[in-house]
């Protein structure tokens, strides 16, 4: 058996990849089965950050059975967004969390692992936003301690000790729609007739003046109605045209984030097994 594993990264086109998926299950080659993000989060159980095989165990055995090639989709293996608050460096939890679901993956006899990659200058505010929709506002000074030097480098390492024997394909964010038909020719075997959405839309980012009023207004609002709040005000501000997209970086910042971007890139391509989209 096969799996094919796409772990993510969050904000680097998952959900338009899981959308592809969904507009072209009528194409799959019938040996391959693709498990819906929703099914799979719905039914996967976690008991402090460990996968919960005693309530979540039949499910994964039905799935692990359901054809010779399995594709799973869910970048929330990894960690969640709200992680960027409470940790020092990127998926720092992604050992222990994938890890504990490497009990599933240890019947395949063939595994291969997919993970997006951006520059920190558009990964951390992208992120950031997108845990705003979910949680309670909290300042972007709050991101990773304000250790926003973060690097991918370790992270793709850990998945390389995770899945020692595994392919691990890395795709940067920068050529996502150009290598995406590629990347469904390796899972699928064929290619012709998708429709790759082309036309489809990242979702928008948070308005920048929304986020500094909910700086000053943010911790005194129930987490139960920040993120409604602030998206409100987001919507508000981008409906009239007043500011832009979320965007706490000058560009010397930008330009230091390029580079070491660059230098993640040349580092991981040394990486045995890895191999860079």
């Amino acid at each position: 058996m096969k799996l094919h594993l796409h772990l993510g990264a969050h904000k680097t086109g998952t959900t338009h990849f899981q959308e592809v998926l969904k507009v072209n299950s009528g194409l799959y080659d019938s040996r391959v089965s693709y498990i819906e993000m929703e099914e799979f989060r719905r039914n996967l159980q976690w008991k402090n950050d460990w996968v919960d095989f005693a309530s979540c165990g039949p499910y994964l055995d039905k799935i692990k059975g359901s054809n010779s090639t399995l594709l799973i989709s869910e970048e929330n293996l990894t960690g969640e967004t709200k992680d960027i608050y409470r940790d020092l460096f990127l998926y720092s939890n992604l050992e222990k969390r994938v890890g504990s679901f490497r009990k599933f993956t240890e019947d395949f006899g063939d595994i291969e692992v997919w993970f997006s990659i951006r520059s920190m200058d558009g990964f951390l505010p992208s992120i950031y936003c997108e845990s705003l929709r979910h949680w309670k506002y909290k300042k972007f000074n709050k991101v990773y301690g304000n250790n926003l030097n973060q690097s991918w480098l370790p992270v793709i390492k850990r998945i390389r000790h995770i899945f020692p024997k595994a392919r691990i394909n890395v795709i940067r964010y920068e050529n996502y729609m150009m290598v995406l038909p590629e990347v469904v020719n390796r899972i699928f075997g064929d290619n012709e007739q998708w429709d790759y959405l082309k036309e489809e839309r990242p979702r928008a980012s948070m308005n920048h003046y929304a986020c500094g009023l909910m700086s000053n207004i943010g911790p005194y609002i129930p987490a139960s109605i920040s993120p409604r709040l602030l998206q409100g005000l987001s919507n508000f501000l981008d409906d009239f045209g007043v500011g832009h997209k979320f965007s706490p970086f000058n560009k010397k910042q930008i330009d230091d984030f390029s580079n070491l971007y660059k230098k993640d890139i040349n580092a991981i391509k040394q990486l045995e097994q890895v191999f860079v989209y």
